[in-house]
């Protein structure tokens, strides 16, 4: 079993991913944004 400072830190490594993985949609969404702002001018 894992002791409560261990625990901790999972969670946070888990937290960290999850910050990351948004970070990478932020950008993701916004180069989906600008190919249909591209597409209406077609």
């Amino acid at each position: 079993m894992l002791t409560n400072r261990e625990m901790i830190q999972k969670f946070r490594d888990y937290a960290d991913c999850a910050d990351a993985s948004y970070a990478m949609l932020h950008y993701v969404f916004n180069d989906i944004d600008s190919i249909f702002k591209s597409m209406e001018c077609v």
